[in-house]
């Protein structure tokens, strides 16, 4: 009876390990991810990173530039987010050019879009 006892919760160790590796093998096939680096004038200026995820019913780009050296814009961050078909589902951005902060929204709507911008 002890024999069974631990085959049993050897089993059901082994299934559990098996579902959670399932799901970090799926969640790093589905995502992937750029680096990228700016330079100008033979110096380097910033960098970008781009995380790209799949998802049931989107595909979303998201991206991280940091450009210290840049004498206008300072830290920018964007999400872009397209549906099945590849069409336009929302994007948004905010940028910090020396402090002063910008923000664009721009969401799908029924037969339209929505467009929100903020400077300062």
């Amino acid at each position: 009876m002890k024999k069974i006892y631990i085959t049993v919760i050897c089993l059901l160790a082994a299934s559990i390990v098996i579902f959670i590796s399932s799901f970090v093998y799926l969640d790093k096939n589905k995502r992937k991810t750029y680096y990228y680096v700016i330079n100008s004038s033979g110096r380097d200026i910033g960098a970008v990173r781009v995380d790209k995820f799949v998802t049931e019913d989107s595909l979303i780009y998201k991206t991280a530039a940091a450009m210290p050296y840049d004498e206008i814009t300072t830290e920018a961050r964007s999400k872009i987010v397209y549906d099945r078909k590849y069409s336009l589902e929302s994007y948004s951005a905010e940028r910090a050019a020396n402090g002063a902060p910008e923000t664009i929204s721009v969401e799908k709507k029924d037969n339209g879009v929505s467009f929100v911008s903020r400077l300062n």
